[in-house]
């Protein structure tokens, strides 16, 4: 089915208005919505009543012979009327069996969503192996894991089918994302979609053009817990290695959820503390991950039948973003090294006097108990020579002193980084933890000075050793002997709490997927036949080891190394611009598209996003290949007026959007594809027609005819041209004062033409795409009883469209 994609001379089209029915090779498919059987009943059965209504009852007689009551002339006429009926009814049911279906649900006062359905007549769903139904209906395959993320992922249980072959939808698929985010959307061949995929067309017309539709979802807006990070990087270590599944211990799931969430019991959304416009924050986004993963696992558990108040798109995509991150992304800590070399020193004697005379006073202070003014002239020496272990060691007994423990333990550990042979930053160290209550890294810096110090190790290193050793073993032993669960998992967490500590570490972001990202990123390129795959491998091939050296990469190449993005056209997008992005040749003229639904031009091809006017129409082209919402390579384009030589450029088509279907408002919650009132009436009985002569007309085996498929007109069809002409800048962007060059290349939008020769025309056709199509391909039917179904005498009026077929 297609819809005029613009302005042309001599194009006969095939629409879903005008044609009933299509036939390919030979093989008829008719589009039908109601239901065959119950529509021949309802008009026959309404016949007989209407042509019996009136006889002559006083010519019956009732009959009674043993006690029972003989039918009358009336009735045994009606019951032989009513035989015939179904006869006629089993014969109509027989030669449509294997018909293709196709269903449009229409949108309604609580939900815009609009699905479409292809099924068979007389076929049901559980006869139909899953894998047939998606080759035969056309649904694209994932040809490489790092392609997954470009399909939306399901995480509610989906019910089962029904025997007509429907699911019943669940809050999951009334959220509408994204229509190129469904696995079922695309058909494979490139710029046509499957009839699933043109349901979610018209579900995403009535979502931009249709009414206003609001979602009451219930928020609770309480204060979330503060939450040190060792806690939420403990959390996220126990998820990803796995956890029994739920309901083995409630408490426990319980205790978790609520360290995280406080008593907000199951909520998702919640109160994110220092937010920025482009950023929660590292923390925070760590807290919503671990939440939302909490949420996924009970997802994937509870009742297919439950209801789930509350899912939202912004659910919905936390939820996939979290997925990608537990699968493809670790957090881990590695010891900090610090480079003395880089902390600036004295530039003369001079300075380093009075850095000295700064210590001593420090000293003084501290000795005196005033350790608010030591640590302050400490500061101060430290300011003149920061790669001083003395000074830090100074102000870290300082801050021991006022008990601030962390900055204590923080300034012995640069200590200990500036001089690795300084016992007393080692021992400082030590005692700071063990205040701290990180009994672990007491014992670990104790065991390293008294490796540093030898033979000449103090009594009091020694005892503190047993001391932070004692306290490892009384933790343990309190794990094992204590009965209240909440002091247990309390005891627990803080003991492996003290692996994830951040002092003295440094925080690393892992990817478990870049060289997979890596190879998806070059078959990428090579099944588009991108023209600088050579340039391409060099780069990406660098990237992550590159980024873990402490290089920047830009954050769309980062995302695609960590294999990070949402589906549909975001994706498209992240693929695209990493494509660019390791391709330096091209990407210091032009970088990132501006938006989404850019195309891509480049001296000897272009490429266009496969929701665009020339994606949908150069889809058709022999070696063009569709692949993650990009079709291509398609011939290059000449610009109106011309831009000058650029080797590449981001362009965006302005196409007008129009309706997919015909809408007429329904009373009965189908909208029919075609005219809504001449789906069956050629095989109704008409106005004065006898029922006799109806019955043996629909009866009559020569009025069943088997129709012929279009002629296969002989032709070729070249294309001479793809033009784009600039269009005037939006006022918005035009009123601009000192707009840049980049400011006016990204707002600007073209108009796409194609000229092409059609053999046996006397010169080129110019089609203008002043509208975006839509094409639609259909499964083919099941064979009848004859092969192709028979259509009756009375259809045949549908079926004389001549469609033209040309080689491009």
């Amino acid at each position: 089915m297609r819809k005029d994609t613009g302005s042309g001379n001599n194009t006969p089209t095939a629409t879903a208005y005008e044609d009933q029915s299509l036939s390919s090779s030979g093989t008829s498919v008719k589009i039908y919505t109601p239901d065959a059987s119950s529509a021949g009943s309802e008009w026959l059965v309404r016949g007989t009543t209407e042509s019996t209504h009136g006889e002559d009852q006083d010519a019956v007689t009732d009959l009674v012979v043993d006690g029972l009551k003989t039918p009358t002339r009336d009735e045994a006429e009606m019951n032989e009327l009513s035989q015939r009926v179904q006869d006629l009814e089993l014969d109509l049911e027989k030669r449509s069996t294997g018909a293709l279906r196709i269903s449009v649900s229409a949108a309604s006062a609580h939900s815009a969503r609009i699905t479409a359905n292809a099924y068979w007549n007389g076929t049901e769903a559980s006869n139909l192996s899953s894998s047939w139904e998606e080759e035969v209906k056309g649904y694209g395959k994932i040809i490489h894991a790092s392609f997954e993320p470009y399909s939306r992922k399901r995480f509610i249980k989906q019910r089962q089918k029904t025997n007509s072959g429907w699911h019943f939808a669940d809050e999951e698929d009334c959220i509408f994302f994204d229509p190129e985010s469904s696995p079922n959307y695309q058909n494979v061949h490139p710029g046509t979609l499957t009839v699933e995929g043109f349901g979610l067309e018209c579900w995403e017309y009535e979502v931009i053009y249709g009414a206003p539709s609001y979602v009451d979802v219930e928020v609770n807006r309480s204060e979330l817990p503060n939450i040190p990070a060792k806690k939420l990087l403990r959390r996220l270590y126990e998820l990803r290695c796995g956890l029994p599944p739920l309901g083995w211990n409630i408490d426990q799931e319980l205790e978790d959820l609520k360290e995280v969430v406080g008593n907000l019991g199951s909520t998702v959304i919640g109160q994110w503390s220092g937010q920025t416009p482009n950023s929660i924050g590292p923390w925070d986004f760590l807290r919503q991950i671990i939440v939302t993963f909490e949420l996924a696992r009970r997802l994937e558990e509870c009742d297919s039948a439950a209801t789930r108040p509350g899912f939202t798109k912004k659910v919905l995509a936390s939820l996939i973003v979290t997925d990608q991150w537990m699968r493809n992304v670790e957090v881990v800590l590695h010891d900090e090294k610090i480079d003395a070399s880089k902390y600036h020193s004295p530039a003369n004697e001079k300075e380093r006097a009075t850095a000295e005379r700064f210590k001593e006073q420090a000293d003084a202070a501290a000795r005196s108990g005033d350790h608010d003014r030591a640590v302050a002239l400490y500061s101060e020496a430290m300011n003149i020579d920061l790669a001083n272990a003395r000074y830090r060691i100074g102000r870290s007994k300082s801050f021991f002193a006022l008990h601030k423990y962390d900055e204590a333990a923080d300034d012995a550990f640069v200590a200990t980084q500036l001089d690795l042979q300084d016992l007393n930053a080692w021992e400082q160290l030590a005692i700071s933890h063990l205040s701290r209550g990180q009994s672990k890294k007491a014992k670990e810096a104790y065991e390293k000075a008294i490796d540093a110090a030898g033979s000449g190790a103090t009594d009091q290193m020694r005892q503190g050793l047993i001391q932070a050793d004692a306290l490892i073993g009384t933790d343990l032993k309190m794990m094992d002997e204590e009965t209240d669960f909440e002091k247990r998992e309390h005891i627990w967490k803080s003991y492996f709490e003290q692996d994830w500590d951040l002092l003295g570490k440094t925080l690393q972001i892992h990817s478990h997927v870049h060289e997979r990202q890596t190879e998806g990123l070059l078959f990428f390129a090579e099944r588009l036949k991108w023209p600088y795959v050579d340039e391409l491998r060099d780069y990406a091939e660098d990237v992550y080891s590159n980024l873990r050296g402490g290089g920047m990469i830009p954050l769309h190449l980062y995302d695609w190394i960590f294999g990070l993005s949402l589906p549909g056209q975001w994706f498209s997008f992240k693929i695209m611009s990493a494509l660019i992005l390791c391709t330096p040749s091209i990407a210091q003229d032009i970088g990132v598209a501006p938006y989404s639904d850019c195309g891509l031009s480049l001296p000897r091809q272009s490429y266009w996003r496969t929701q665009t006017a020339l994606g949908r129409v150069l889809g058709a082209l022999s070696g063009v290949i569709s692949l993650n919402g990009w079709i291509g390579p398609c011939p290059p384009v000449e610009f109106y007026p011309p831009i000058g030589d650029v080797k590449a450029h981001h362009i965006r088509i302005s196409s007008r959007r129009v309706a997919p279907i015909e809408y007429i408002p329904p009373k009965d919650g189908v909208i029919f594809v075609g005219p809504r009132n001449d789906q069956w009436e050629a095989l109704r009985m008409q106005p004065n027609e006898e029922i006799g002569q109806y019955m043996q007309d629909m009866t009559d085996s020569d009025q069943w005819i088997i129709p012929e498929p279009p002629i296969q007109q002989v032709g070729t069809c070249e294309i001479q041209a793809i033009r784009l002409k600039q269009l005037p800048l939006d006022t918005a962007v035009a009123g601009i004062r000192n707009r840049s060059a980049q400011q006016v290349q990204n707002e600007t939008q073209y108009r796409a033409s194609i000229t092409f020769q059609i053999d046996n025309n006397n010169g080129p056709i110019s089609y203008i795409l002043y509208t975006n199509p839509v094409f639609v391909s259909l499964p083919p039917c099941f064979p009848g009883v004859k092969g192709a179904h028979e259509v009756h005498a009375r259809e045949l009026a549908r079926m004389q469209k001549n469609i033209p077929s040309f080689t491009a």
